[in-house]
């Protein structure tokens, strides 16, 4: 009614009367709503600043003002007034009292005002680096409009329970300590030379984690973080790997002051075996471990068992004596998979389970392993090598190199092809595998544990040198040879070699057949170039000759050599005219 008695009044009044009505009418407004006027409705003059506030904003504007011109000056002086006032008529009468709900209101009252809000924010960043305030506050004012923020009243309860069971133990390291460990994080990353994209992803995950916990009244625990990401991964987008890597890298960082840069995270399998079973399967894996068995393989002989153990307890199995061979019947029946090789895949180690409860002697039945049955027999595979053309293609790619990662590729390349070495081998290969002056390459075959030395051609070996003159970023402080082009110059994993396959053969697409075919192609060159197969077999750094014998159908010249008639195989000739 007000509002229609002020526009009926539009053309009767002068605009200075009708401007005073207007405000009139507004502060009135806001002593219905709120119970005071609002202080965007009051004259900057009528309303006093605290002594004690003012002597803080002319502390901060002393201390910048060889940084901002006068009307720079007076701009920051009027907005930050603006915000001080505001907070006084919260109550605040220090600003050690700020909180969250308070920045809230002022985002409310001022959400249109971006100039004001920027000098505002600024003043508040220096109370917060001068300890007056949490550095939290800050950020939530520098962050309140961002995707990524998220409060405590955005979890589910069962994430609530998650944080809450932590609460305790995340108060043995508190924020304080947390800035401190970001902040080194975040300069070693610095010097290690990584791009401005992974520095800014990470320093913003550790801000927004920060009001997390301050908001929250935590200190930082793994767990903790892991919850504020998976609470936050829809909003993270396509940067979800690198934060989540971020976060895994900082968690480890925490536990010895290391930065890990060439870890490879994988997702962890579950530990979801049934209570009964879960002691002899950590043996069983412990005892892996201590045969050096690769990570990935521990991870599937640990799914395999599992999935075992869970059908057992299904079927009212509470002890390992109490299985029979029925049950491991019923398993094979039940289990299902893609593929027999992936169905055989998980029952071979289901198998060496067995076998180990066994030798345990855990199961009251004997042979109880021979009743997991493949699901075929083994087949015999055809071997795939490099046909000529991509052996004159890559030729062709070896000869041009220029950049340094076509460089590395020569050299990883050639390492397969001319002799032979698996590409878990060659990114393993350190400055002391090389022995310059009698032109040989030792190290150790991660597949076998085998030791292993050969002879290194001069092409290779030029190769290895122009990658390290030329191509090997100065930067990188590792001792092995191979390293990533990019910061933080980590050494590189095995997926590498097959990366400068394909960029030598973009257009080869041979389903099986990745950087392992330089190997039989190395291999198969041998025999036919006339090498016997013991000598064959030492340069692979086999210990045995039955390898070999899989490339012997490949050497057609050799193999016309030696036919057999058919009445000699006993295949009868009839017919005929």
């Amino acid at each position: 009614m007000a509002h229609a008695w002020l526009q009926s009044s539009k053309g009767t009044c002068t605009p200075g009367i009708y401007g005073e009505r207007s405000r009139s009418i507004k502060k009135l407004n806001d002593v219905f709503e709120l119970g005071h006027v609002r202080p965007t409705h009051l004259p900057s003059e009528k309303v006093a600043i605290l002594p004690s506030l003012e002597d803080m904003l002319n502390h901060f504007l002393n201390q910048n003002k060889s940084n901002y011109t006068k009307s720079s000056c007076r701009d920051y002086r009027m907005y930050c007034r603006r915000f001080l006032r505001f907070l006084q008529s919260r109550e605040i009468t220090a600003l050690s009292q700020l909180s969250y709900a308070v920045m809230d209101d002022y985002f409310a009252f001022f959400s249109h005002d971006v100039p004001g809000a920027s000098m505002a924010g600024t003043f508040l960043r220096h109370l917060a680096d001068t300890g007056v305030c949490t550095a939290g506050l800050y950020w939530y004012f520098h962050y309140h409009r961002e995707a990524w923020l998220l409060c405590p009243q955005d979890l589910t309860p069962e994430q609530h329970a998650r944080i809450e069971s932590c609460r305790t133990e995340s108060e043995l390291f508190p924020l304080d300590k947390y800035q401190e460990f970001s902040d080194k994080y975040l300069g070693e990353l610095k010097e290690l030379g990584y791009q401005s994209a992974v520095l800014l992803h990470s320093q913003r995950v550790f801000r927004l984690l920060l009001i997390f916990l301050e908001m929250s009244h935590l200190g930082y625990h793994k767990s903790i973080a892991e919850v504020w990401y998976e609470a936050n991964e829809a909003n993270i987008g396509c940067a979800k790997h690198m934060i989540k890597r971020t976060l895994q890298m900082f968690r480890d960082s925490t536990k010895d002051g290391l930065l890990r840069v060439a870890h490879v995270y994988r997702s962890d399998i579950p530990e979801s075996a049934p209570a009964w079973g879960r002691d002899s399967l950590d043996a069983f894996i412990l005892q892996k471990e201590r045969e050096k068995y690769a990570r990935v393989s521990i991870c599937f002989y640990r799914s395999a068992c599992i999935r075992f153990l869970n059908f057992l307890d299904q079927m009212g199995i509470h002890s390992y004596a109490e299985i029979t061979q029925e049950h491991i019947r019923k398993f094979n029946i039940t289990d299902q998979h893609k593929t027999s090789y992936s169905k055989n895949a998980y029952a071979c180690r289901i198998r060496k389970f067995l076998r180990f409860l066994e030798r345990e002697k855990l199961l009251s039945a004997h042979g109880l392993y021979q009743s997991l049955l493949p699901a075929s027999s083994s087949g015999e595979r055809i071997v795939i090598t490099l046909t000529e053309e991509e052996k004159e293609k890559l030729h062709i790619y070896v000869r041009d190199a220029v950049t340094p990662i076509q460089l590395r590729d020569r050299a990883i390349l050639l390492l397969g092809k001319n002799m032979g070495i698996r590409a878990c081998d060659i990114v393993k290969l350190t400055f002391t595998s090389i022995d310059w002056k009698n032109r040989f390459i030792f190290f150790n075959q991660d597949k076998t544990d085998i030791d292993n030395c050969l002879p290194m051609p001069v092409e290779v070996g030029n190769a290895i040198f122009a990658y390290l003159k030329d191509g090997r970023p100065e930067g990188s402080k590792t001792n092995f040879i191979f390293v990533q082009s990019k910061a933080p110059y980590a050494p590189l994993n095995k997926g590498a070699c097959r990366g400068a396959l394909e960029r030598a053969l973009p257009g080869r697409k041979v389903s099986g057949s990745g950087f392992h075919v330089t190997r039989k192609t190395f291999s198969t060159d041998m025999l036919r170039g006339g090498a016997d197969p013991s000598s064959i077999a030492d340069a692979l750094g086999h210990s045995t000759i039955s390898t070999v014998h899989k490339y012997l159908g490949l050497d057609g010249q050799r193999m016309g050599l030696c036919p057999l008639s058919l009445e000699d195989a006993g295949i009868p000739v009839k017919g005929g005219e």
